[in-house]
């Protein structure tokens, strides 16, 4: 099959990249393969791929891959992901593709697949792309920052999702500022040790008409969860006493804490760190650096996802 949209299969195990290249070769040109996940951004920035197959061993590993790619999601870049699954991470990719964090799952090993279900749907998401279904990402579980195509007089697209309507030459899309602060009003507990950046994300929330909480520490942070409420916490990694994913930890075991949602503060190289956080409880990660908009992204996709609930 002919075609000028571009696969990238990112996975960890070169042999497994090699069969599921040898199997899409058959039917689509300009299939690349991502076996280094420690230049997963690079890669991905210079094939700038229509379809990206997540083929990871493990549920964990995908999305640590495409956490990893933050700063080529939340500035819009257009991108169909099928993520591959094995039979005990159907019930939770399940939930993460029907809340628009990913757009298909395949259930496919290197011992159990469906070669014509895998080629199926890649040929689904080339359909969404020729139909401009296509899924711009701004940053995951984000609805209110949608942004016009062709100047606003095109269609607008959900992130991550289908096109749902259509903007009038003059209309434009809600700011994001707006969007979070006529719907949510939070108590946000901020937790790094970090004091330039402390300040920058308290100024963020502060603009936006959010209360501020603050902890420095790990133990500082625990502290604050007894004696407030908290809507949400934004837990940096790196603390002096107790680490981050340690302090996720203990609030999601315990039965007082357990519904706060967690958005943990991660770097780009810190791939185990989000591998780690998700097994702790993590409801979603900001990646540094990161911009007003990105953050107000996320607290609305996560804070709106919990008042649904």
């Amino acid at each position: 099959m002919s075609t000028n949209r571009k696969i990238l299969v990112a996975t960890d195990t070169e042999a497994y990249a090699a069969l599921v290249k040898r199997l899409l070769d058959e039917e689509f040109d300009n299939v690349s393969v991502s076996t280094n996940p420690g230049c997963a951004k690079a890669e991905f920035e210079r094939i700038r791929p229509d379809v990206l197959l997540l083929a990871f061993d493990s549920l964990e590993k995908s999305e640590a891959y495409y956490y990893s790619l933050p700063s080529l999601r939340e500035r819009g870049f257009p991108l169909w992901t099928l993520i591959f699954c094995n039979r005990s991470e159907l019930e939770r990719v399940y939930e993460l593709c029907k809340n628009r964090r990913f757009d298909d799952y395949i259930l496919f090993s290197s011992t159990n697949r469906d070669t014509f279900r895998l080629r199926m749907a890649v040929h689904h998401a080339f359909r969404q792309v020729a139909d401009n279904n296509f899924g711009i990402r701004i940053t995951d579980g984000c609805e209110d920052t949608k942004r016009a195509l062709d100047g606003g007089a095109g269609v607008v697209h959900d992130s991550p999702g289908v096109a749902e309507s259509r903007l009038a030459p003059e209309s434009a899309p809600p700011r994001p500022e707006q969007a979070l602060t006529a719907r949510i009003h939070a108590t946000v507990l901020v937790v790094d040790d970090d004091e330039f950046h402390h300040k920058l994300i308290s100024r963020m929330l502060r603009e936006l008409d959010i209360e501020v909480i603050s902890a420095t520490s790990g133990s500082d942070a625990l502290i604050a969860l007894c004696k407030h409420s908290v809507d949400l916490v934004l837990m940096d990694q790196d603390m002096p006493d107790i680490k981050g994913v340690d302090v996720t930890r203990r609030v999601k075991q315990s039965h007082r804490w357990a519904d706060i949602p967690v958005i943990m503060i991660t770097g780009h190289s810190e791939m185990n760190v989000v591998v780690d956080s998700r097994k702790a409880g993590a409801t979603d990660f900001l990646v540094k650096p990161f911009d007003k908009e990105s953050l107000i992204a996320k607290l609305n996709g996560v804070l709106r996802e919990e008042i649904e609930r």
